[in-house]
């Protein structure tokens, strides 16, 4: 097996990840902050994916090597501003919430349900899902709420 392979294989699969209930949703695939915040500037309107290339960290030696991999997703709407209730501002939340949901078991899917038809492997095939943390964001990337959904494989 390549080195970086299973790297490639997650990062082929945040581009073409496919949510269910919302199927007209596509990650965007950022690099940085300031990529982000490019993308999201551009008048750009309703629910956003965006997700970060994912990176590997290994140590160890050849016998021994020691691999994880790391991305984190976000599930993101503008911010309502000035017409901004409590409710209106729970209520965007709980939907953004759901996206994240959705998102998380589109990956636990991907780890053990074969992908496309007449493929009887899953797309994530040989990495295992170490821990994923859910934070609610406020006013990222130029004004965007919703939630971080950082991922560890290993």
């Amino acid at each position: 097996m390549r080195r970086l392979q299973r790297l490639g294989r997650l990062q082929r699969f945040l581009e073409t990840m496919h949510l269910d209930g919302w199927p007209e949703l596509r990650p965007v695939m950022v690099v940085s902050a300031g990529d982000a915040t490019k993308h999201l500037g551009g008048g750009v309107v309703g629910p956003q994916l965006l997700a970060a290339f994912p990176e590997e960290s290994q140590s160890g030696d050849a016998d021994t090597r020691v691999s994880r991999i790391s991305t984190v997703l976000f599930v993101l709407e503008k911010d309502m501003e000035a017409a901004r209730t409590a409710a209106s501002e729970r209520d965007q939340y709980a939907r953004l919430l759901e996206m994240a949901d959705a998102v998380v078991s589109a990956v636990e899917s991907a780890l053990t349900e074969p992908g496309f038809p007449g493929c009887t492997c899953p797309p994530l095939a040989g990495l295992d899902l170490e821990s994923v943390d859910v934070v609610p964001e406020l006013s990222l990337f130029g004004g965007w709420n919703g939630y971080s959904i950082e991922m560890v494989f290993s």
